[in-house]
């Protein structure tokens, strides 16, 4: 079974992978307005593991 950490008013829930603090905060607050559930995540490392614990719906991943 997949965990899901979609809750009932959120359009989806993503991984915004930046190694930008600002670049982050950026994205991050677009997504949030647009009422989408995001977690920020400030290295692919770090992503990896987010990803495999807890799949999102989305990953955007700056390069």
């Amino acid at each position: 079974m997949i965990k899901t950490n979609k809750d009932n008013n959120s359009k989806g829930n993503i991984v915004v992978v930046d190694d930008s603090p600002i670049n982050l905060r950026l994205i991050v607050d677009m997504f949030k307005s647009k009422g989408y559930e995001v977690r920020p995540v400030p290295s692919g490392k770090l992503a990896l593991t987010a990803i495999k614990n807890l799949p999102p719906d989305l990953i955007y991943w700056m390069s």
